[in-house]
């Protein structure tokens, strides 16, 4: 009897030595796993958050295996448990299911490359900088300091325009709301005069104005053009509404007023509007002077300084935009 106890108790001795064996093995394989893929990753180029994480899950993965493999050496069956991981993982899979969506979109931006930090972008009607990129959304900074944090999933799956890498004009894109008219292309025209007349209007970008809706007696209409810098966005939106609605523009049309605007009657700086800026110069005679727009006949958009002055040059051939066909459109009178 005593032969017996001594034996198992000497049996459990070696099984506990090594089951501590197997977890001082795995603890040290987990450290020297995770020290080769966070200098390889490194040297790699990969960034310092998608390299902790890796590096951190391997390093659980060989701790749970490790601490099986010691669950099985000491007798305790490991199926029950293997079957209990496999539910914990599916409930805790659905419960974060958004957060995984928005970490693959991440790998997915990571790889794709689309922006970096400190980028100008526009994704989903937003424009900003860029100011923090981690694996679950994505902050940009408005021109007004406002800061939208948007899931990476979103980014996947909207169209992103970015402005910084690709040095492009900035766009300016409002809705206006004004009393209906018989003659909406009258009523474009004149808002895409005001927008002409911006002295830092972007002339090789389209002017646009189209109708998002129409009721009985108002249009609802968007408007966008471009300008060279960030900064003069606020600026130039703030520009054409202030003329719009200081010249009643609306009103005056509905009211069969389809001659010039009267500038005397409007609540702006007169000499501003009346004075239209100098445009580029003519590429036969070098004047400055433009008269009219140009119109694309496929996507309707507006280019100002349409004909020369002078020799009634036309500026462009075609559409930047699309590559369509051009009408050249006479001053509003």
């Amino acid at each position: 009897m005593i032969v017996m106890t001594v034996g198992f108790d000497t049996f459990l001795i070696h099984q506990a030595m090594g089951a501590a064996a197997i977890l001082v093995a795995t603890y040290i394989l987990g450290q020297i796993v995770t020290r080769i893929l966070r200098t390889g990753l490194r040297k790699a180029g990969v960034y310092q958050a998608e390299t902790i994480v890796v590096a951190s899950v391997a390093k659980y993965f060989i701790y749970v295996m490790g601490l099986l493999v010691v669950l099985g050496y000491v007798g305790i069956p490991i199926t029950s448990i293997l079957v209990g991981f496999v539910v914990v993982a599916l409930i805790l899979g659905f419960a974060a299911r958004n957060a995984m969506e928005n970490l693959a979109a991440w790998y997915v931006l990571r790889t794709w490359n689309p922006f970096d930090v400190g980028d100008l972008i526009m994704i989903e009607g937003i424009t900003g900088v860029v100011r923090e990129y981690d694996p679950l959304r994505t902050t940009i900074e408005t021109h007004q300091q406002s800061n939208y944090s948007i899931p990476n999933i979103k980014i996947l799956q909207s169209a992103l325009y970015n402005f910084g890498r690709y040095g492009e004009d900035f766009p300016v894109d409002f809705q206006l709301k004004v009393p209906r008219t018989e003659d909406l292309e009258e009523l474009k025209l004149r808002i895409v005069d005001i927008v002409g007349r911006y002295s830092q209007l972007s002339r090789n970008r389209p002017v646009q104005v189209m109708v998002d809706d129409l009721s009985e007696d108002k249009v609802l209409l968007r408007v966008n053009f471009f300008v060279p810098e960030f900064g003069l966005v606020m600026g130039a939106k703030d520009y054409v509404l202030s003329w719009v609605q200081g010249l009643h523009i609306g009103e005056r049309l509905s009211q069969g007023k389809t001659r010039g605007i009267e500038m005397e009657e409007s609540s702006g700086d007169v000499s501003a509007l009346a004075a239209s800026p100098e445009g580029p110069k003519c590429r036969m005679c070098d004047s400055n002077r433009w008269d009219g727009y140009l119109m694309c006949k496929s996507c309707r958009s507006y280019y100002v300084n349409g004909k020369c002055h002078e020799c009634d040059q036309i500026r462009l051939e075609k559409c930047p935009l699309d590559g369509g066909d051009l009408e050249y459109v006479p001053p509003i009178l």
